[in-house]
């Protein structure tokens, strides 16, 4: 909801998330209670899918996940889950989890980070959209709405039997508008 505020702020006037009120980002999606989400659980189940995919067997998951989740309350946990879904991985995680499963250490990161991926897809992401759209639907937001109110136009010349021609007296700030909503320079005049 932040970046759909950012880019259409006459649909979304607020940042916050549509089920719960409160600011949403990519972390929020993850700790939001629409999803009901045990970090603990979820990366103990990918660690024990991830092993038993490399035939790890002499390896517990209990000890990659002791590893991963030492000193960390389910809040800092959240982050490392959404770190380990990005592929990030911290290199005292990888030293240590190196030493337990050696040459298999980068394969097991990328399969445990595809599988993490393909959950938070599958489990919160489409959750997510499904209920985003209920309530864009809710408030008859459309693509084709979000498509006309996405065009942002420069006032045009104007021109009188004398060429005169009137340019937007405030062009920086409609420059910052362009650029805060992911436009290139380029389209804000295009």
């Amino acid at each position: 909801m932040a970046n759909l505020n950012t880019r259409y702020p006459n649909l979304y006037l607020t940042p916050n998330c549509a089920f719960c009120n409160q600011y949403e980002d990519t972390k929020h999606i993850l700790s939001c209670i629409l999803h009901k989400t045990n970090s603990h659980e979820i990366l103990l189940n990918q660690i024990t899918n991830t092993l038993n995919t490399l035939n790890l067997n002499n390896t517990s998951p209990q000890t990659i996940l002791q590893i991963i989740a030492y000193n960390n309350n389910s809040h800092n946990l959240t982050n490392t889950l959404l770190l380990l879904i990005q592929g990030i991985i911290q290199i005292t995680y990888y030293d240590q989890i190196n030493s337990l499963i050696k040459k298999t250490t980068n394969n097991f990161f990328i399969k445990l980070s595809n599988s993490l991926l393909l959950w938070f897809n599958d489990k919160i992401w489409n959750n997510r959209n499904k209920t985003h759209h209920e309530w864009e639907a809710a408030r008859g937001i459309s693509q084709k709405i979000k498509k006309n109110t996405n065009r942002i136009h420069l006032p045009q010349a104007t021109s009188t039997q004398i060429t005169t021609t009137t340019y937007n007296s405030n062009i920086d700030t409609y420059i910052q508008k362009c650029l805060l909503q992911n436009f290139s320079i380029y389209n804000c005049f295009f």
